[in-house]
């Protein structure tokens, strides 16, 4: 067996059946991590790239460059990091391992150059907290990233190890910062966000099973949704980074959920915004309540207001830019006086309805005008 020292741990070859997955990694979803191979290479060919990955190795052979970083485990040597390449590895050697998308794997194991990949090369720590610090920077900011879940999940490990009854949170999150090589508020921020979808998971994501199935794919997009006031307002998360979900409205949560997970009202964080404007509206937040699209929803929010004085805007700047070239204009038509007549006629009723509905509003909360009526 090749064995060396190195500053980190010892690097040796070790057989490939004697490696195993990381029940704990942060790659795979909470309900994944039960230490069961098939269930793992399932997530893995499904979430992970397998084929592509097994391309590379079954052409080019295993990387020496790239060993596998590992502890000892009650049966071998379990894979802090490096789980994808040794699921690749071991599909190689034994394709029938593969839960699914077997002919896929079963053709590229069969022409593979390299698939009776037997020794490996690995990194063998003592313990997993001495790799944990090197994973943040090479999946937070190195060159392999985890998604906001896994960075997420590695963060709160690291808090749990860090911090203590003496030491103060500033402290804390200055360490665990600095060894991932991110700044503190976006650390509080991501464990805020996986705080409250653990809060929605204890609650079983009130029985919603397409949010329970898309939960992690749509961590980000639930991240995002968390850094608007309103969003946040809605569900009864106050302002600061440190808010923790223990009193969250649920029925409010089970709605955002739904609507970012599960029915996927909102699928693209473009839409974030007008949710947020949408939820500071009674009326509006009725209705996407009931269950009308949020576009539709958004007609009756601030937003809608908003677009309105937009073009109404842009209709008077236009309006002056034509004026402005009447004199200049020749061979008016009586087609020209009766668009002209149509937009006198539409603007009058909209300053009608302007007005109807403004004294509507100052009769029901009892003020009047101090400027007169509107012209």
């Amino acid at each position: 067996m090749n064995t060396e020292k190195t500053a980190a741990g010892q690097r040796r070859d070790v057989p490939l059946d004697r490696l195993c997955f990381d029940p704990d990694m942060p790659r795979l979803p909470a309900g994944k991590r039960t230490g069961d191979e098939q269930r793992i290479l399932q997530w893995m060919l499904i979430n992970g790239d397998l084929p592509q990955l097994m391309l590379s190795i079954a052409s080019s052979g295993y990387d020496e460059a790239e060993p596998l970083l590992v502890t000892p485990g009650p049966n071998g040597f379990i894979v802090v990091d490096g789980n994808r390449r040794l699921a690749a590895l071991k599909l190689l050697h034994a394709p029938k391992l593969a839960p699914l998308r077997q002919k896929t794997v079963a053709g590229i194991a069969a022409s593979a150059r390299h698939q009776n990949i037997t020794q490996v090369p690995v990194i063998l720590y003592e313990q997993r907290q001495d790799i944990v610090s090197s994973l943040g920077f090479r999946h937070i900011t190195g060159i392999r990233p985890w998604g906001p879940r896994e960075k997420a999940d590695y963060l709160g490990t690291l808090r749990e190890r860090h911090g203590t009854e003496n030491e103060s949170d500033e402290k804390t999150f200055a360490l665990i910062s600095e060894r991932v090589g991110t700044r503190p508020q976006y650390a509080r921020r991501l464990l805020q966000t996986l705080a409250v979808v653990k809060w929605a998971e204890d609650h079983a994501f009130w029985g919603n099973e397409a949010v329970a199935r898309s939960i992690d794919t749509n961590f980000v997009l639930i991240h995002t949704a968390l850094a608007h006031g309103g969003i946040r307002a809605y569900i009864g998360l106050g302002d600061g980074a440190d808010e923790q979900p223990d009193e969250l409205d649920a029925r409010a949560a089970a709605h955002l959920f739904d609507w970012l997970c599960g029915n996927r009202k909102i699928s693209d964080s473009r839409d974030l915004p007008r949710l947020d404007s949408v939820l500071s509206s009674p009326a509006a937040l009725a209705m996407l309540e009931r269950g009308v699209s949020l576009e539709e929803a958004s007609k009756y929010s601030r937003e809608a207001l908003n677009d309105f004085r937009s073009f109404m805007q842009r209709a008077g700047a236009m309006l002056e830019e034509a004026d402005r070239l009447l004199t200049r204009a020749e061979n008016f038509d009586e087609s020209d006086c009766a668009c002209a007549r149509d937009l006198a006629r539409l603007a009058k009723k909209i300053a009608v309805l302007i007005k109807d509905m403004v004294d509507r509003d100052r009769s029901e909360s009892g003020t009047t005008d101090r400027h007169g009526p509107l012209a």
